[in-house]
């Protein structure tokens, strides 16, 4: 099963360039300096190693996250007070998909994982031994044997009587295959919130949604790329547009936000818009980043994959 990650929408802007460094405050703990030795393996199997209970009952930690192969990866926050560590990680798959994790337990140089939560399902090693009992029991067994084999199957909910530990596990199994769908249906909201909600919470509630996971991963481009990604998928650029474009401001190296956000900006693109927020810095500073005629090809291509005229609010970044 693959460990989940968030991937969608296409390319506007012709350079895509990626970041390749790590980050994170710390930089000589060695608990800090273990995980990122096991990290840049490419994979969360030596992670996972260090939990105690690396095999729940009917659930193979290990092989649950066996093929979770990801290209690069970025500490992006890390404390810990001698006692306990905490860090959140951002990782990047080959297949352009982007994710966050975060890991806590007691440091050391062979220190003990309790927890590892994935931000986009909300499934949880601590919620799973919560559950561990559960899982142990006839019910906890029909569960899993139907999550193997009819994962599809909407039956899979009432056998999980609303545990948020199995839904997610559900979800995690599904990700990107058919049964997705049908799984997110029957998540709960989650605490601290997660990825998946993007997907699925109403245009009113969107801005909300961004707050609380902006609360728990940051001021992280690529959180507001997923962002914008989602927005432009379920056409609620209007919701969000501001805060993509004000994030890039802050994240001018990363293109694939300026993309979702050049996106966004021009779904919802008008005189008032232009000349009133951010929209007119946005586009001067695109323009000095990507060059004039970059941005102009850019806008262009976008109205014209729309059979539409670009408005004339834009006339000062599209001539030809």
């Amino acid at each position: 099963m693959m460990f989940l990650g968030v991937k969608r929408g296409c390319l506007l802007l012709l350079a895509v360039l990626l970041a390749s460094s790590t980050q994170a405050s710390g930089a000589g703990d060695i608990t800090l300096k273990a995980l990122r030795a096991e990290l840049a393996n490419g994979g969360l199997a030596p992670v996972i190693a260090h939990h105690p209970l690396t095999t729940q009952p009917g659930v193979d930690l290990e092989r649950l996250f066996a093929d979770s192969h990801f290209q690069r990866f970025a500490i992006t926050g890390y404390n810990s007070n001698g006692q306990r560590f905490a860090a959140r990680v951002r990782l990047h798959f080959a297949d352009g998909r982007v994710g966050f994790i975060r890991l806590t337990g007691v440091p050391g140089r062979e220190y003990r994982l309790e927890d590892l939560h994935d931000y986009t399902t909300g499934l949880s090693l601590a919620g799973l031994v919560a559950e561990r009992r559960w899982l142990g029991s006839h019910e906890g067994k029909a569960f899993l044997e139907a999550l193997g084999k009819t994962p599809e199957s909407d039956t899979l909910a009432q056998l999980a009587g609303g545990r948020a530990a199995p839904l997610a596990l559900w979800l995690a199994q599904c990700s990107g295959q058919p049964c997705e769908q049908t799984a997110l249906e029957y998540q709960i909201e989650p605490t601290p919130p997660a990825l998946w909600q993007l997907m699925v919470v109403p245009a009113s509630s969107l801005p909300q949604t961004v707050a609380g996971l902006q609360k728990v991963l940051g001021d992280d481009p690529w959180l507001a790329w997923l962002v914008g990604d989602a927005a432009l998928a379920r056409q609620m650029c209007p919701q969000v547009d501001t805060m993509l474009m004000t994030t890039w401001l802050h994240h001018q190296d990363n293109m694939s936000l300026a993309d979702v956000a050049l996106q966004c900006f021009l779904a919802t693109a008008s005189r008032d818009s232009v000349s009133n927020g951010p929209g007119n810095k946005f586009l001067d500073f695109l323009s000095d980043s990507l060059g004039a005629a970059t941005l102009s090809a850019a806008i262009h291509q976008y109205f014209l994959r729309r059979d539409e005229a670009v408005p004339e609010a834009l006339g000062d970044w599209s001539e030809e």
